[in-house]
């Protein structure tokens, strides 16, 4: 069994995808397997994938099937995957010879179940170090400093803390016993729903803001697509999925007693993006939208109340928000394309 399984989800690569891969076979580390996952690719990938599987065939998978986002493509990767720990790399980034030993090192040194590193983040010429959490090269000993420091500001999203997968490793028996996959169907943030879910189960984490990967950050990514003007129905409808899911992990971890205005907050940021979810869909017709605002307001007024106290995200704006869906709801839709136009600027 290897020590380390890394798994790439591939699409539409091939420009890129031999540096990356190049960069994964020089580690000096070389206790690895290698998967690639294809995920319905319609350029040169798969030829890609194949001829590099059959250099090294005891050491590379090379899976393929049909395209259902990358969400699918790491899931299947973890479901063959072997070894003790778990790597990801996206097919377009580059990673330092030393990331896999390092990594791992650090993480039986600290008897960690979590052993991260810093990253460049790469854009055009510029190129900006950057971290997945305000840490140093440290040890989080123990389980709730971890809740505290790491899972609880990312659950919040705080600014400073990041969901990225790069650069991090996972302890693959972690993931099965809790079994911890990515959600499939979401087109933004699904790493950081799954660091979510993964780091309330981490008893220690090895941070180091050593700088070993290289992400592209890419104009025309996925998820870059999603904040483009034209994308407003399906940047609205994902990130209702992804509160949601925030909302469901909060209360299933035993800490949203502790944090009933945390629970209020979270409901808020669902029931936002649900009006402007509404609010943009063209499809609607002028009555079918004053129902289903109407219906969000019934909710709201259910789980919330005239109000609660808000922090974080929404501050004051919360009420004010409130107010105009319980009483003013005629404003909602010209004043949820004032604020997509102006988050655009």
């Amino acid at each position: 069994m290897p020590r380390i399984s890394i798994i790439v989800p591939v699409y539409n690569a091939s420009e890129r995808l031999e540096a990356c891969l190049d960069s994964l076979l020089a580690q000096e580390f070389r206790d690895f397997e290698l998967i690639l996952v294809d995920d319905g690719s319609t350029d040169r990938s798969p030829e890609i994938c194949r001829r590099y599987r059959d250099r090294e065939p005891d050491r590379i998978t090379s899976l393929t099937g049909p395209n259902r986002g990358v969400s699918a493509a790491r899931n299947r990767g973890l479901d063959v995957a072997r070894g003790e720990w778990i790597l990801f790399c996206d097919a377009d980034d580059r990673v330092d010879p030393q990331i896999c030993g390092y990594l791992f090192g650090r993480a039986v040194a600290a008897d960690a179940d979590m052993s991260c590193c810093a990253f460049f983040q790469i854009s055009g010429e510029l190129s900006e170090p950057k971290m997945n959490f305000p840490c140093i090269e440290e040890v989080i000993p123990e389980r709730d400093e971890v809740i505290r420091r790491v899972w609880m500001p990312l659950l919040c999203s705080r600014p400073g803390h990041y969901g990225y997968l790069h650069g991090s490793l996972f302890r693959r028996s972690l993931l099965e016993a809790w079994h911890i996959r990515f959600f499939e169907g979401l087109k933004i943030q699904e790493d950081t729903l799954f660091q979510l879910q993964y780091l309330l189960r981490v008893r220690r984490l090895a941070v180091s803001d050593r700088p070993l990967y290289d992400y592209l950050r890419a104009e025309n990514s996925l998820c870059s697509q999603y904040f483009s003007g034209d994308r407003a129905l399906a940047r609205e409808q994902a990130w209702t999925i992804l509160e949601k899911q925030r909302l469901e992990l909060f209360l299933a971890s035993g800490f949203s007693e502790a944090g009933p205005e945390l629970v209020a907050e979270f409901r808020m940021r669902v029931f936002y993006h649900e009006v402007q979810t509404v609010c943009c869909d063209d499809s609607l017709s002028g009555r079918d939208r004053r129902e289903k605002l109407q219906e969000i307001a019934r909710r709201a007024r259910r789980e919330l109340g005239g109000g609660a106290p808000f922090s974080g995200l929404f501050g004051k704006s919360a009420r004010i928000f409130l107010l105009t869906l319980f009483y003013c709801r005629p404003l909602l839709p010209p004043l949820c394309d004032w604020k997509r136009k102006r988050d655009q600027k």
